[in-house]
């Protein structure tokens, strides 16, 4: 037998989606983009400042571009797990949206975040 509130609506709260993986991917969303810019981020640190690891410079660039590269490819393949996510969660439409938007502001603010870092006085 089923609970009889999991298939009622009232309003925009659908308490099915409410006990699915919604609010935990949104969480782990947010997770994972901290992550992925916490590598972007340490791999610049690594390029600017060589006294950090004391190897040969050419090394410290390439763990330093290598370390940001892996933050990036990180960072665009959560950005496609959460559009996937959202698409086979099969939301309310104004939710679905919601998320969306959601996902694409936090990926924009972060983006922009890391663009301007070194700008910022």
């Amino acid at each position: 037998m089923s609970d009889k509130h999991e298939d009622e609506s009232h309003g925009w709260v659908h308490y099915k989606l409410l006990r699915g993986d919604t609010i935990k991917f949104i969480f782990d969303y947010i997770r994972n983009i901290g992550i992925a810019a916490s590598l972007i981020g340490g791999g610049n640190y690594i390029r600017k400042h060589p006294e950090f690891l004391k190897t040969h410079m050419l090394l410290n660039d390439g763990l330093g571009w290598s370390l940001a590269l892996i933050g990036i490819i990180l960072f665009f393949l959560n950005y496609a797990q959460a559009a996937w996510k959202i698409d086979s969660l099969k939301p309310h439409r104004m939710i679905g949206m919601s998320l969306s938007l959601l996902i694409n502001v936090l990926s924009v603010m972060v983006m922009l975040l890391l663009a301007t870092k070194n700008q910022v006085p």
